[in-house]
């Protein structure tokens, strides 16, 4: 059953067309717009980490879903509205005129996806970025606002996604800086413009620094300092995060090489590994080559994945670790939490840590024992306890965090209590001074990141 039919099943509500039927729709709505008889807005509506579910579970269970969405969507708009599909994940919504505002048909949409799906055994979240085009002031033809709409839709993906946005018209310059963006983000590591800086893990109960998470950084000669937020998502997006994975993989292996060779006491290296990755390539042999080329020990790499690597193929993903635990090769799962968590895959992937999500740490706030979010992360901490897993919690801003963690047996922490991401040289610094007391752990805060030095 295709799309369109599974839209049109739920009798009152939104119409499916075909995209040019849509479209002469759509081009009739302008020109009741333009003659006063209607207000005409126009959404575009994106499924948010859809690529998940598909790559993961399949193409049929993707479909399957896309259906149980098609079918909230169409139920949640007014009678009179129609409903295009533009491809695997997006739909273009031309809701009716019934004095709704434009953010109230957007709401609906997203009020529709509040309650999780199943599918295959799986508790999907599923939430959605919409974009919002408004004639005419957004758009005086069928295209242009369109194009709106879809650059909204597209605004709200890069913020995260599960949100609502109106077009504005500096959305158009930001896509052509997008552009630029990631046309220069090829270049930069060619150009030496990437680097790694490194934020220690420390042991909550001796306060000794037992980790560094390797995490990449951009300084670009014209623009400057440039946020992982920003890059990241287009490196993900572009296929060249294979690339640079493999790059800062390579450079944390020789750099905890380096600051062997000058007398620092060994400390494991953590390098983040998104699921991204998994779908460019062999994870394992990506290691393998990096722990053979660099002569790094096994045991002093470990790798952080997202809960949502498992989604990707749970078997495979599972025997790649397998495979990587019995080289030596230590797994955290990062962000822990937040994503589409399976307690039965929690259980037989091969992981040796779990990573509380900041969100959860940082939300402890000033009253640890009264925050509801004590709960859960003391509930983590009892479910590693019971898998016999390391916990390590991001996000540690106050002694107050630091205290509670320390109670209720988390084993390490990090955050900008202890220390910000730094340069090698200043995390080699850091760690020379740092004899264990509390008094040092304070002063980790002292030490600043300084310029990338080449």
């Amino acid at each position: 059953m295709g799309i369109g039919q599974t839209l049109n099943r739920g009798g009152a509500g939104a119409r499916v067309l075909p995209r040019r039927r849509f479209r002469t729709r759509l081009d009739r709505g302008v020109a009741a717009a333009e003659a006063g008889q209607r207000h005409l807005v126009v959404l575009v509506v994106e499924l948010d980490r859809f690529d998940l579910v598909t790559n993961g579970l399949g193409r049929a269970a993707g479909h399957d879903l896309l259906r149980a969405v098609a079918d909230r969507v169409a139920t949640a708009l007014p009678e009179g509205s129609f409903v295009t599909a533009l491809d695997a994940n997006r739909f273009a919504l031309m809701p009716a005129d019934v004095g709704w505002s434009a953010t109230r048909y957007a709401e609906a949409v997203l009020d529709s996806l509040a309650e999780p799906f199943t599918l295959a055994d799986f508790e999907i979240a599923t939430s959605a970025s919409v974009g919002i085009g408004c004639f005419p002031a957004d758009g005086t033809d069928a295209d242009s606002l369109l194009d709106s709409a879809d650059r909204a839709s597209a605004q709200v993906k890069q913020q995260g996604g599960n949100g609502i946005l109106e077009h504005e018209p500096t959305m158009r310059t930001s896509a052509i800086d997008r552009l630029e963006l990631e046309a220069a983000l090829r270049g930069a590591l060619d150009g030496g413009e990437l680097w790694v800086a490194y934020q220690p893990r420390v042991d909550v109960t001796t306060n000794e620094i037992r980790a560094a998470e390797a995490l990449v950084r951009w300084n670009h000669p014209v623009l400057g300092s440039i946020s992982p937020a920003d890059f990241i998502p287009i490196a993900e997006e572009t296929g060249l995060i294979g690339r640079i994975g493999e790059w800062v993989l390579d450079t944390a292996c020789r750099q905890a090489l380096a600051w062997d060779e000058r007398g620092l006491a060994p400390v494991t290296v953590a390098v983040n590994v998104s699921p991204r990755q998994f779908e460019l390539g062999s994870v394992g042999h990506m290691v393998t080559q990096a722990l053979e080329t660099t002569g790094l020990a096994p045991e002093r790499l470990e790798l952080e994945l997202t809960e949502s690597v498992d989604l990707l193929d749970p078997d495979a993903v599972s025997a790649t670790l397998a495979d990587l635990r019995r080289l030596g090769v230590q797994c955290a799962i990062d962000d822990f939490g937040t994503g589409y968590s399976c307690l039965s895959h929690l259980t037989s992937m091969p992981i040796a840590a779990l990573k509380i999500d900041r969100a959860f740490t940082r939300a402890i706030g000033d009253d640890p024992a009264g925050s509801p979010n004590a709960t859960v992360v003391i509930t983590v901490l009892e479910l590693a306890r019971r898998l016999d897993l390391l916990v390590v919690a991001e996000g540690v801003e106050n002694h107050r965090q630091l205290e509670f963690l320390r109670r209720h047996g988390c084993s390490q922490a990090q955050g900008f209590l202890f220390s910000r991401p730094l340069p090698p040289d200043l995390f080699e610094a850091l760690v020379r001074r740092h004899r264990g007391g509390l008094a040092d752990v304070i002063d980790l805060r002292t030490a600043r990141p300084a310029a990338a030095r080449r």
